[in-house]
């Protein structure tokens, strides 16, 4: 999964010709410290509630004030332990997803990470995890758990999340054992297509951080 597929289309954003007094609403709303402020369609860079407190004059547009603006984000095509990781290590309650040339995408929460991974066996058990892209007419759970148990493994848990501009679906499904290889050759063979794959223990180190950042995220 990319921060762009992870990310919240739904939040709103600031401009930078809002007041810092809606600023500091659409913070209390949402229960964010930080905000994403755009100028256009493009990013501009995060407001932090902490700086529009010690600001006298509310009533002042964000570029009036000339109040900071850390341009802190994460690009749409970049893994989302890369953005849990950031917000992590940033401390930030609000990540922006940005595509080419700046342009904003969306933003990733920490409730929505917790939401989405928290109670799921996806990220809490040892194991491999693999994502399958299908038609959503195609989806058959029964048909892709005898695929995997033929190989000798069994499927832990599942999460499926939705492709509205395809019509297709993202099929995430954890196994019980680290290695994935042949589960995808054999997804392969049954004309599955596999996105990306995951082993929990990879020796890559940096990835093995990011996911152990997951993990100490998910349990804060």
């Amino acid at each position: 999964m990319t921060a762009g597929q992870l990310a919240d289309l739904e939040l709103p954003y600031l401009e930078t010709i809002d007041t810092l007094e809606k600023a500091m609403g659409f913070m209390d709303e949402f229960k964010l410290s930080h905000f994403p402020v755009i100028n256009g369609s493009l990013f501009v860079g995060l407001i932090y509630e902490e700086d529009v407190y010690e600001q006298d004059d509310w009533s002042l547009t964000i570029a009036q004030s000339k109040i900071r603006l850390p341009e802190v984000s994460i690009g749409a095509n970049e893994h989302f332990l890369s953005a849990v990781n950031k917000l992590q290590v940033s401390n930030l309650s609000g990540l922006p997803v940005v595509g080419e040339k700046s342009a904003f995408l969306g933003v990733i929460t920490r409730n929505l990470v917790v939401s989405v991974f928290g109670n799921s066996s996806i990220v809490q058990d040892q194991g491999g995890v693999i994502e399958i892209e299908m038609a959503s007419i195609d989806y058959y759970l029964t048909e892709i758990t005898r695929i995997v148990e033929n190989t000798g493994m069994k499927i832990l848990g599942t999460y499926i999340r939705n492709n509205p501009d395809a019509n297709k679906i993202v099929l995430t499904i954890k196994l019980n054992k680290q290695e994935v290889e042949s589960v995808i050759s054999a997804l392969d063979r049954f004309g599955y297509t596999v996105l990306a794959s995951y082993q929990a223990k990879s020796e890559d180190s940096d990835m093995q951080s990011r996911y152990d950042n997951l993990m100490n995220f998910l349990n804060i």
